[in-house]
């Protein structure tokens, strides 16, 4: 056991132990059809800052995948993500808005910043590999970086912030429809009592000349909590095109 465990390490190691590495870039813009924050849900007031300003805001993302070549015919596999993303609206409310413990006033200009940064790593298994279709299954690690501030001339900033991991589903799957096109669905989801959490992406996917692929479609993320410390609800939606580069 301990000697294929060593064998298994030293071709992570090596650079023949992989097959195929792409990585993508994903740029486009993004608009939000709902966006609600309370904080606390006790004493803070509900604030749907998404009607300050629904956008275009700018919207960018990486992506890294290897698929193991020495374990299991290729199948195994892994990638990495980055999704930032940062929003910044200005506005008004008619009344005293309390946020995180702090009063803003009323029919006054106050800032809202909102970060929801993404750093995913995800495990999945290739479970049909053919001609006309691939479907990848498997489990994705979330390193969520969220950060809410208000703000406003006079006022002392208020800000929360929350770091931690979340457990995720992942299911990435492509049709090859007609030669050098795709229809390419994935998404990352996970649904419990303190909240849920949503990443759904389509595209059509276009081989260029190697090692070139483009693709352009839209993207969903959608996802909340609601627990003692906060409320929350976004629904975001996205126009994106991507180009990936395949090693």
């Amino acid at each position: 056991m301990f000697k294929r465990l060593i064998v298994f390490g030293l071709m992570f190691l090596t650079e023949g132990a992989w097959s195929q590495p792409q990585l993508m870039l994903e740029m486009g813009g993004l608009w939000q059809h709902r966006n609600d924050v309370q904080i606390t849900p006790e004493q803070g007031t509900l604030v749907k800052f998404d009607r300050f300003g629904r956008g275009p805001f700018f919207h960018s993302r990486l992506e890294l995948r290897h698929q193991l070549k020495g374990l299991g015919s290729g199948r195994h596999g892994y990638r990495a993500v980055v999704a930032p993303l940062n929003l910044r609206v200005t506005g008004q409310s008619s009344e005293v808005v309390n946020f995180n413990g702090r009063d803003f006033n009323a029919n006054q200009d106050f800032t809202v910043s909102y970060k929801f940064n993404s750093y995913r790593l995800s495990y999945f298994y290739s479970a049909i590999v053919s001609e006309v279709q691939q479907l990848d299954l498997g489990l994705t690690l979330k390193l969520r970086e969220a950060e809410i501030a208000f703000r406003q001339l006079g006022v002392e900033p208020s800000i929360y912030d929350n770091l931690g991991f979340v457990p995720l589903l992942y299911l990435n799957h492509q049709w090859f429809f007609a030669e050098s096109w795709a229809l390419h669905t994935n998404f990352d989801f996970a649904a419990a009592p303190q909240g849920r959490a949503l990443d759904l992406a389509m595209k059509i996917r276009r081989s260029l000349s190697e090692p070139w692929t483009l693709a352009a479609g839209v993207r969903t993320l959608e996802g909340g909590a609601d627990n003692n410390k906060v409320l929350t609800f976004s629904w975001i939606n996205y126009a994106v095109m991507d180009l990936t580069y395949q090693f």
